[in-house]
């Protein structure tokens, strides 16, 4: 007798109906699960809520290709990540304070209000997220309260913060090539930070589409799915530098066990770990890219008349360490000398602070701010780098 006749298929397809269905009933289940618990027992993912995008046809823009992210803050260009300009954003649980942070760009895609063609000095700041500072207010960021530290000494100064979170050192110069020039700053500061001879982790998260952006499940997903494609572009991108460094780093560090805060060994351990990032400033072959852009940043206060300063902004173990392994600042120092560039180490002032300087291992709390901004604002005045009017 035949097993393969009609009545066998029809219940070959029930069974395999019951079994999709089950599967599909099980996976629904799991998805409520994971959604009621991400919703009882973890934070909600930053979002960024994007108001009142306006054009002004005057004003000066970049042609940039927007990535595709539902009400994102940042654009891509051909050189790297820009801003949104014109821009109102609301960043909703920003990952680091935890706040709800206002972030308000120009014309030209920078964090605050228009640059002002008022008499003072124009001070354009050169940075990464450290002076971007998305996770405080703007009245909070170490770049608005240089200008604040500058009024209270006596002089006008007009900041300009045109830092985007996770971009380089060639990014960075870009951004002045494309668009501060034509604001013609009397002073171009760039606030150099251990990491910035590579890019981070992109900021891209590509919201879910439709009825399912509400979900917590999918709003995680999305973010770790964009969190890895960044991962795997950035390792292909910078596969050959890394294993150089690492290589360079090998030689000359004498890794060890123990605590990094009271041990040598223990902390050049530390830097070979971190060496695709921060520890990646103690190697020589991260500089023998970054020289060349200095360089560069020199040749263009020369041919356009601006008064150039380098900043260096320290990470918070070389703060907490008992000792001092200033490597990366030194070598700065060199680059700063060889150019005639004046340059600030701002490593001693950290050791020297009291309280909580970090949010973590770099991006400073409005207390951190607070110090970095008055070290610069010293450092402008002793250097010599502004010759604005006095406020009467």
């Amino acid at each position: 007798m035949s097993t393969t006749g009609p009545n066998h298929w029809k219940e070959r397809a029930g069974s395999v109906a019951v079994r999709l269905g089950t599967a599909l009933v099980s996976i629904v289940l799991v998805l409520l699960l994971a959604e009621t618990l991400l919703r009882l027992f973890f934070d909600p993912p930053p979002r960024v809520e994007t108001q009142g995008i306006q054009s002004d046809s005057n004003r000066v823009t970049l042609e940039l290709e927007s990535i595709p992210d539902k009400g994102g803050l940042y654009m891509q260009s051909p050189s790297g990540l820009r801003l949104r300009p014109n821009t109102h954003a609301v960043l909703r649980n920003e990952r680091l304070s935890g706040r709800t942070i206002d972030i308000r760009t120009n014309s030209l895609g920078y964090r605050g209000p228009e640059v002002s063609t008022q008499e003072g000095t124009k001070i354009l700041f050169l940075g990464d997220s450290i002076t971007f500072a998305n996770y405080l207010a703007e009245e909070e960021t170490f770049v608005h309260l240089v200008a604040v530290n500058g009024a209270e000494r006596g002089h006008i100064w007009n900041t300009i913060n045109s830092g985007v979170g996770t971009i380089s050192l060639d990014n960075e110069l870009a951004i002045l090539k494309e668009t501060g020039l034509s604001l013609a700053p009397n002073v171009v500061v760039l606030a150099f930070y251990l990491n910035d001879f590579q890019e981070s982790l992109g900021v891209f998260v590509r919201e879910p589409p439709g009825v399912i952006a509400s979900s917590r499940v999918a709003q995680h997903a999305a973010r770790a799915i964009s969190q890895t494609t960044a991962r795997l572009h950035r390792y292909r991108k910078q596969k050959k530098l890394l294993a150089e460094v690492r290589r360079d780093l090998e030689s000359k560090l004498d890794p060890g066990s123990g605590d990094w805060r009271q041990s040598q060994r223990a902390f050049d351990a530390l830097i070979l770990a971190n060496h695709h990032d921060w520890g990646g400033a103690w190697s020589e072959e991260a500089w023998t890219t970054m020289v060349p852009l200095f360089e560069e940043l020199k040749r263009l206060s020369d041919e356009h008349g601006f008064q150039l300063a380098f900043i260096a902004l320290p990470v918070s173990f070389q703060v907490h360490a008992a000792f001092v392994d200033d490597w990366p600042q030194r070598r700065l120092a060199e680059v700063a000398e060889s150019l005639g560039v004046p340059m600030l180490d701002l490593l001693p002032a950290h050791r020297r602070a009291k309280g909580e300087l970090f949010y973590d291992s770099c991006h400073h709390t409005a207390l951190g701010a607070q110090v970095v901004a008055e070290e610069i604002a010293d450092f402008l005045s002793t250097q010599g780098l502004t010759q604005d009017p006095e406020v009467h």
